[in-house]
């Protein structure tokens, strides 16, 4: 049985992210779980600054095609997340967070920050941590919202869709691969309070791609 605030008849959840300011397809990914879930904690992994380099063709093109895509553009979630407790951070989330949040029954994290997460945060609460993997072919992309375990090669898959890679474009591209998985976090919070959700008792893990685990940008 799940226990959900008294108050309000939801779920409760908690989000890890890189900066204040998210791509626009994460913000409406997390309006949608807002639909059954109360945000109650944020943990802001701060990025570490990094020497510069040499930049790749590759990496300009696919940076200024990033800025076509109307769901890569960044929205400051300041108001979004007023109401949870933020914590800024660049390393590991300390203990007395971890007991906050099994004190206020946390039934799941949406990490969406694109580093990795070891450690106790990934069982800390009922449904574990959730996150977004992308894995993109000359002709088909799959993407995936996977529940992590302490394997780094080894998720429960919880939706997966595929779409086709659209090699013309990669803002396009991008913007179709994020339209089929905002909702799905919302979805799965929706399978919970209904008592649909047996996959996360009977999925066994994956073997995954480390590039599915740790997915670039996209």
């Amino acid at each position: 049985m799940t226990v959900t605030s008294a108050t309000t008849g939801k779920l409760r959840f908690a989000i890890v992210m890189d900066s204040i300011s998210i791509p626009q397809w994460k913000f409406h990914c997390i309006k949608e779980i807002m639909k059954y879930a109360e945000l109650r904690f944020v943990w802001i992994r701060e990025k570490q600054s990094r020497t510069t380099g040499p930049v790749s063709l590759f990496s300009t093109y696919e940076y200024f095609s990033s800025q076509l895509a109307s769901s890569l553009k960044k929205v400051h979630a300041g108001a979004l997340i007023k109401e949870a407790r933020v914590h800024r951070s660049s390393y590991q989330l300390e203990q007395k967070y971890l007991e906050s949040l099994k004190k206020d029954q946390v039934d799941f994290i949406m990490k969406l920050d694109n580093r990795k997460l070891t450690g106790d945060l990934l069982n800390v609460t009922k449904y574990g941590t959730w996150a977004f993997g992308f894995l993109r072919s000359e002709y088909l992309t799959r993407a995936a919202l996977y529940q992590l375990t302490d394997d780094q090669n080894q998720a429960v898959i919880l939706k997966k869709g595929y779409v086709s890679t659209v090699k013309e474009s990669l803002s396009s591209h991008k913007e179709n691969a994020h339209s089929i998985v905002t909702s799905w976090p919302a979805l799965v919070c929706r399978d919970i309070l209904n008592n649909q959700a047996d996959y996360f008792r009977e999925s066994l893990p994956e073997n995954v791609k480390i590039m599915m685990i740790n997915p670039p940008q996209i």
